[in-house]
C-alpha cells in the first residue's frame, strides 16, 4: 500500500515540477549519451587501427570519457541541489501536513530511482543512435576506411549503466541528508536562502585579488621560462587551482562587497534608480554568487579547449610547407663520437636508384649547434653546456632564452643549389637568415668555433630543408630562435668532421636526401613505405639514425590527429556549454518565483513598469555578462602557457593563435548570449505578468 502510495506521489512530483526536473533529466541524459559514446569509441577497433594516430586517439577518447564522467558528479549534483532547493517546501509541507521527514526518504528514493531510470534509458538509446555517426565521421575526419556495420558495445553500456547508477546514489544520499538535516521551518524557506557568504568580505576580496594577480604572474612565468609548461606541471596546477579560488571569492564576496561599498556612498546610493539597482544587485550576488563563479569558470575551460584545438588544427595545415618540403625526405643522423657513415650514404644511394628515384634526388650536408648570443654577437666559441656559462647567464624574474640561438649550418655551393641563387661568400664572411621576423637585423657578427669573427650579411630567403628541431637538443618550442648559416665549407668553419662533444657544445651532422615524387598520392606512399623496408633493412644503424617519410603521409597523419582533437574538443566544450547553460536557466527560473513577488510589491508602492524593466534589465546584463568577461580576462593571461604547449606541439605561429584565440571568443559569445536571451525572455514574462496582474 505504502509502495503504491509512494509510487504515485513520486510520479505525481515529477509531472507537477517538469519546469525544474525537465533540465535535470536532460542534462544526465546528454551526460548519459556522451559517456557512452566516448567510451564506445574508445574500445572501437576501426578507430584504433586507424593509420593516422588511431592508437594515440583510443587513448584520448579512454580519457575524454573519464573526464566526463567525473565532471558529471559535481554537475548533476549542482542541478540536483538546486532542484531540491525549489522543491524544499513541498517536502516541508507534506512534514506539516504529517509525513515525517524519515518516511520521505523511500519517496526520495523512487524520485531518483524513476529520474535515473529515464535518464541511463535514454542515454543509451540516443547514445546507441549516434554512436555509429561519431564513428564514421571520426574515421572520415581521419582519412580512414568506413565500415557501415552495426554493433552494441556492450562493455560501453555496462560501465555507464554502473557509472550512473553510483552518480544518482550520490544524489539519493544527498537529497536524504539535507531532508533530515533541515527542520520543517528550513525546508519551508529553503528556496529563498542564497549562499552563505564569507565573514569578513573586504579580506576576502582582498586575498581574492592577490591569489588572481599570483595565478596571472605565474602564467607569464612559465609561459617565458622558454620550456615546454609539462616540465612546470605543479606550477600550471598550483595557477589553476588559484584562478579558480579567486574567482569564487571574487564572485561570492568581491560583488557584496563592491555593492556596500556603493552603498556608503549616500549621493550616489540613495536616488530612485541606484538604490534600488544596488539593493538588488546585492541581493542577487549574495543568490548567486557561486553559480556565475561556476558559469565563468566553465566558460574559460571552454575557451581555452577551443582556442588550443581550433589553433592545433589550423596550424597543422600551415606548417607542412615549412616543415616538410619535399616529397620524399630520407635524413641521416650521425650518432654520437661518429662521423657521418659513408657506407649507409651509399646504402641510401643505391635504394633511390634502384626504385629508378636517383635522378629526381638532390643530397645535402648540414649541422647543427647551439651557440651563445649576446647583444647581436652570434658566439660559437662559447660552451654553452659549461656550468661557468650557466652561472654567468642573467638571473631575470621571468627566464627565458634569448641569450641562445640554434644554428643550422649548410654550404653555399648547397645553399644556392636549393634556392636557386647564385650568392657569393669570401673566406670571412658568412650568410644568416631565420624564419624568426627582425631577428637577424639584430645580428652584428659571429664568432666561430675557432674564435675568429665573420662578418654578416643577411636575406630573407630561407632553403627548403627538412625539419630537424625534433632531433635538436633544444626545439624551437623552447624558446630559443633558430637561425640558418651559410658558410662556404662545413668542415673548415666548424674545425670538425665528428659528431660529438666539443668544446663549443654538441655538433651534430645530417646527410640528407630529398626526392620529387610526380605521382599520385597513394603511389607516394606505396614508393615511401617500400624504400623505408629496404632501408631498415639495409642500414648500419650503430653508426647513424635515419627517418625516412613522405609529405603525404606526414599531411594524413597530422590533419587525422588534429581532426581527432578538433572532435574531442568538440565534445568537451559541448559539456561544459550544457553545464554553463542549465545553470543559467536554473538561476533564472528559479529566481522568477521570488522576484515576481518583490517587484510586484514595488509596483504597489508606486515603481512604475518601464522602471522595472530597466532595472531588471540592468541586473540581467551585469550578473550574466560578468562572467563572460572575467573568462576572457582569463584566456587573456592564460595565452603564454597556451602559446608555448602549442609551440610544442608544432604550432609556432602568432597570428594563428591569436586569431583563434579571438574566434573562439566570440563564438563562445555569441553561443552564451543565444541561452542568456531564451532564459532572461522567460524570467522577464514572469515579472511583467506578475507586474501587470
Amino acid at each position: 500500500m505504502k509502495l503504491k502510495l509512494y509510487s504515485k506521489l513520486a510520479v505525481s512530483s515529477i509531472i507537477k515540477n517538469k519546469p525544474l526536473f525537465i533540465p535535470h533529466i536532460l542534462s544526465g541524459v546528454i551526460m548519459t549519451a556522451v559517456f557512452f559514446i566516448l567510451y564506445a569509441l574508445s574500445g572501437s577497433s576501426a578507430i584504433e587501427q586507424l593509420p593516422a594516430g588511431g592508437v594515440a586517439l583510443v587513448v584520448l577518447l579512454k580519457y575524454s570519457a573519464i573526464l566526463i564522467g567525473f565532471f558529471s558528479i559535481p554537475f548533476l549534483i549542482y542541478t540536483n541541489t538546486t532542484l531540491f532547493k525549489n522543491r524544499a517546501p513541498e517536502f516541508g509541507l507534506y512534514n506539516v501536513l504529517g509525513i515525517g521527514r524519515i518516511a520521505m526518504i523511500p519517496l526520495l528514493f523512487l524520485e531518483n530511482l524513476l529520474t535515473y531510470g529515464i535518464v541511463i534509458f535514454s542515454g543509451l538509446f540516443i547514445g546507441s543512435l549516434l554512436f555509429k555517426l561519431a564513428e564514421t565521421i571520426l574515421i572520415r575526419i581521419m582519412k580512414g576506411d568506413i565500415s557501415y556495420s552495426l554493433h552494441l558495445n556492450l562493455n560501453a553500456a555496462a560501465v555507464t549503466i554502473v557509472w550512473y547508477a553510483f552518480t544518482f546514489l550520490i544524489l539519493f544520499l544527498s537529497d536524504s541528508i539535507k531532508l533530515l538535516k533541515n527542520s520543517t521551518v528550513d525546508l519551508l524557506r529553503t528556496s529563498h536562502f542564497g549562499d552563505n557568504p564569507l565573514k569578513h568580505p573586504r579580506l576576502s576580496t582582498i586575498l581574492g585579488m592577490l591569489i588572481l594577480a599570483c595565478s596571472y604572474l605565474a602564467s607569464f612565468w612559465v609561459g617565458s621560462r622558454g620550456e615546454s609548461p609539462t616540465n612546470h606541471s605543479l606550477t600550471c596546477f598550483n595557477l589553476t587551482c588559484g584562478i579558480i579560488i579567486s574567482t569564487y571569492l571574487l564572485f561570492v564576496t568581491g560583488s557584496i562587497y563592491f555593492c556596500q561599498k556603493l552603498q556608503q556612498n549616500s549621493e550616489f546610493y540613495f536616488t530612485p534608480k541606484h538604490f534600488i539597482t544596488i539593493s538588488s544587485l546585492k541581493h542577487r550576488m549574495h543568490r548567486n554568487g557561486s553559480g556565475l563563479a561556476s558559469i565563468c569558470i566553465l566558460a574559460t575551460f571552454v575557451l581555452l579547449t577551443l582556442t588550443f584545438s581550433f589553433a592545433f588544427y589550423r596550424g597543422c595545415s600551415t606548417m607542412l610547407n615549412s616543415h616538410y618540403p619535399n616529397d620524399l625526405s630520407i635524413v641521416m643522423q650521425a650518432k654520437e663520437d661518429t662521423s657521418i657513415d659513408n657506407s649507409n650514404a651509399e646504402t641510401i644511394e643505391k635504394t633511390l636508384e634502384s626504385h629508378g628515384l636517383i635522378s629526381q634526388a638532390s643530397s645535402l650536408l648540414s649541422a647543427t649547434a647551439t651557440s651563445a648570443y649576446l647583444t647581436g654577437i652570434i658566439d660559437m666559441s662559447s660552451n654553452v653546456y659549461s656550468q661557468e656559462f650557466q652561472n654567468s647567464r642573467p638571473k631575470k624574474f621571468f627566464p627565458n632564452n634569448d641569450d641562445l640561438v640554434d644554428i643550422r649550418v649548410i654550404s653555399l655551393e648547397d645553399y644556392n643549389k636549393l634556392c636557386k641563387t647564385d650568392v657569393t661568400l669570401d673566406d670571412n664572411t658568412v650568410l644568416i637568415m631565420s624564419k624568426s621576423s627582425g631577428y637577424t637585423d639584430k645580428i652584428l657578427s659571429l664568432i666561430g668555433c675557432d674564435g675568429h669573427t665573420y662578418a654578416i650579411k643577411t636575406t630573407d630567403t630561407i632553403p627548403p630543408l627538412t625539419e630537424l628541431k625534433y632531433n635538436n637538443t633544444y626545439p624551437e618550442g623552447s624558446g630559443i630562435k633558430e637561425c640558418y648559416v651559410v658558410v662556404p665549407d662545413i668542415s673548415s668553419f666548424l674545425g670538425t668532421d665528428v659528431t660529438g662533444k666539443t668544446s663549443y657544445g654538441y655538433v651534430t651532422y645530417y646527410k640528407e636526401y630529398d626526392v620529387s615524387l610526380s605521382v599520385s598520392k597513394e603511389e607516394q606512399l606505396s614508393i615511401g613505405n617500400a624504400i623505408v623496408s629496404d632501408l631498415e633493412a639495409s642500414i648500419d644503424h650503430s653508426s647513424s639514425e635515419l627517418s625516412c617519410a613522405t609529405r603525404v603521409e606526414k599531411s594524413d597523419k597530422l590533419s587525422g590527429l588534429s581532426g581527432g582533437l578538433l572532435f574531442l574538443a568538440f565534445i568537451v566544450s559541448l559539456i561544459f556549454i550544457l553545464m554553463a547553460s542549465l545553470i543559467i536557466y536554473y538561476k533564472q527560473i528559479s529566481e522568477g518565483y521570488e522576484d515576481s513577488t518583490q517587484f510586484d510589491i514595488m509596483r504597489k508602492v508606486g515603481l512604475s513598469l518601464n522602471g522595472i524593466h530597466s532595472t531588471v534589465n540592468f541586473q540581467l546584463l551585469l550578473t550574466f555578462f560578468s562572467p563572460i568577461i572575467i573568462s576572457g580576462l582569463h584566456l587573456l593571461f592564460l595565452t603564454p602557457i597556451l602559446y608555448r604547449l602549442l609551440a610544442f606541439s608544432i604550432v609556432c605561429n602568432k597570428s594563428i593563435i591569436i586569431m583563434t584565440t579571438i574566434l573562439s571568443f566570440c563564438t563562445y559569445s555569441i553561443i552564451y548570449f543565444s541561452v542568456y536571451k531564451f532564459t532572461s525572455n522567460s524570467y522577464l514574462k514572469r515579472i511583467a505578468g506578475k507586474s501587470n496582474s
